[in-house]
């Protein structure tokens, strides 16, 4: 085994895993497997640190599709030869996905041949009880760093020619679509690991066949450099060997071929191009190009990115609005809800309709049509049969509790008290015989089998609508009769406290129409206070007006006198 094909394996630290057990401190051991055929294991300090971190497991002849399974256990304190031993996390990853990891790693913290693995941490249930019982709890943060230094070449060697033929397989072709001029051979990379496969370099080339096995060279992910192209180009394309090295210092220049920096060269020294193109409107642009002749877009793509000297733009598909293609678009499905219509409904209602009303869901049971609203009515009311129902439970068991009072008992029972325990009994009964029945007839069935049971003798829910309260309303008389009773048998213990009592929670009560009262009272008071000082201003101007009159002339001094329109007038005619 040579020292280019050994992979090493080193655990790191583990992180996360100090409240996943109750011991304050405990060594975690960390196994390796891979395929089931080679383990090494490491134990970690208190802190989760390695203190040894120059052994670790070495492997040869792997493949990157190997499996390797990490796991951290937990051995007690005082047992050896791993006796007692519990799984704490477990993880299991191929070498490929291990590598990717890497490169993210590195991508991130600029750190290489180091990775973090997540683990799935396990229960902390005992299995018996003898060993302590676990107070810790799993922890979603665990993670394990290892140190994997990976073989400088980890996959299966390639024909040299083949993939230097593979390379440039396109780019002799798109070169001598292009010009008729022979082209000097590129030199291929230095290395296979420099190479990736590469993906069409547009929509439009999607279309034409593409070699399978076309690689390129990568460039490093931390440049990122935009590159334009031109198309349509007359020039010939040469390649220099020179340039075309594997250097990857340079960046993205040197991961492109030569002729990219030439032809830049070239375009610096050049005209400017002209842009009347982009001055004019989208919808002129193809009888623009018409006019100049422009050449139309080529039938092959090549995969590689070409800059152009040509002055002339071409637009195309993949720039134009991806809206403007109807045909691409799923046809929407027709609309197929049916509406039934009904005839117009009068929605007036008499005054015993309104009656009715007040008290029960008539109003919104008889102007329903709809599937969702009877849907709303439905649920609405078995709430309140079941709600109904528990309160009378709760009553019926007071009344029975009252009624199993015997007469030598400490608190007097007179005959009416005894009376009201009947009555509210009685309306208990009465109300649970009719929620336990509108809870079998109408609960566990459907909205369509509701409306059809709730329709009555006349094709209305008037009678529906009335009968669905009884359970409301014997629940309402039960609890009047229960409150005579406890009033009256408090009534013969304590008279006036029972007077107050009653007086402050009415008083409680009507609350809203006590302070209407008054304030109309005030109103009133305050009205009629101005009309007597208004009438009486009016009396006292009246008696000191009759105390002024002239005595020659009859009339008041300070009034003067009206002469009537009629009779000025015929004066003025006689004159």
């Amino acid at each position: 085994m040579t020292e280019e094909e050994r992979w090493s394996i080193t655990v790191v630290r583990a992180q996360g895993l100090r409240l996943m057990l109750p011991d304050k401190s405990w060594r975690p051991v960390v196994t390796l497997e891979v395929d089931n055929r080679a383990t090494h294991e490491t134990i970690l300090g208190v802190d989760g640190q390695n203190p040894n971190l120059k052994q670790g497991l070495t492997l040869y002849d792997l493949r990157l599709s190997s499996v390797l399974e990490m796991k951290v256990w937990h051995i007690l304190q005082g047992k050896k030869n791993g006796k007692n031993r519990r799984l704490v996390a477990s993880s299991r990853q191929t070498l490929n996905e291990l590598m990717q990891s890497m490169r993210i790693h590195k991508a991130v913290r600029s750190i290489s041949q180091y990775t973090d693995v997540k683990l799935t941490c396990q229960s902390c249930k005992t299995r018996s009880t003898t060993l302590p019982s676990s107070k810790g709890r799993p922890q979603n943060g665990a993670l394990l760093t290892l140190r994997v230094v990976t073989p400088t070449s980890p996959a299966s060697p390639v024909d040299s020619q083949d993939t230097q033929r593979t390379l440039f397989e396109d780019q002799e072709s798109s070169g001598s679509c292009s010009s008729s001029e022979p082209t000097a051979p590129p030199t291929p990379p230095e290395s296979i690991s420099d190479i990736i496969e590469v993906e069409p370099a547009s929509p439009v080339a999607q279309s034409s066949p593409v070699a399978p096995n076309v690689f390129r060279r990568r460039r490093k992910k931390h440049k990122k450099h935009s590159k334009g192209y031109l198309m349509l180009s007359d020039h010939e394309h040469t390649y220099d060997s020179a340039n075309y090295s594997g250097d990857e210092s340079e960046g993205s220049s040197a991961a492109s071929p030569s002729f990219l920096r030439s032809s830049q060269s070239e375009l610096e020294s050049q005209d400017p191009p002209d842009n009347s193109l982009f001055d004019t409107p989208l919808g002129s642009l193809f009888d623009l190009s018409s006019e100049q002749c422009l050449d139309t877009p080529p039938e092959h793509i090549p995969s590689h990115t070409v800059i152009s000297t040509s002055t002339t733009q071409w637009f195309t598909a993949s720039l134009l609005p991806q809206h403007t293609l109807d045909h691409s678009k799923p046809p929407v499905p027709p609309y197929t809800e049916t509406i039934e219509v009904y005839e117009p409904v009068d929605l007036r209602m008499s005054w015993w309709e309104r009656f009715i009303a007040t008290f029960t869901m008539y109003a919104e049971i008889r102007d329903a049509r709809m599937d969702s609203e009877f849907e709303a009515i439905f649920q609405r009311m078995r709430m309140e049969w079941t709600f109904i129902g528990t309160l009378l439970a709760g009553l019926a068991a007071v009344n029975t509790t009252v009624m199993s009072i015997s007469p030598d008992s400490t608190i007097p029972l007179s005959p009416t008290a005894l009376r009201a325990t009947a009555s509210s009994s009685i309306f208990t009964g009465l109300g649970i015989a009719a929620t336990a029945y509108f809870i079998l007839r109408y609960s566990f069935s459907p909205v369509d089998v509701f409306r059809s049971r709730a329709l009555d003798v006349y094709s209305s829910y008037f009678f529906f609508a009335i009968s669905s309260r009884v359970p409301t309303l014997c629940m309402v008389a039960s609890a009047v009769c229960l409150m005579a009773f406890l009033g009256l048998v408090a009534f013969d213990v304590w008279p006036r406290g029972v007077v107050a009592v009653c007086f402050l929670v009415g008083i409680v009560m009507s609350l809203q129409f006590l302070v209407f009262g008054f304030h109309q009272l005030g109103k009133g008071i305050v009205g009629g206070g101005k009309r007597v000082v208004r009438v009486s201003r009016g009396v006292v101007r009246k008696m000191t007006g009759a105390g002024n009159i002239a005595p020659d002339q009859g009339t008041p001094a300070s009034l003067p006198q009206k002469r009537d329109s009629k009779a000025v007038g015929t004066s003025s005619f006689v004159q």
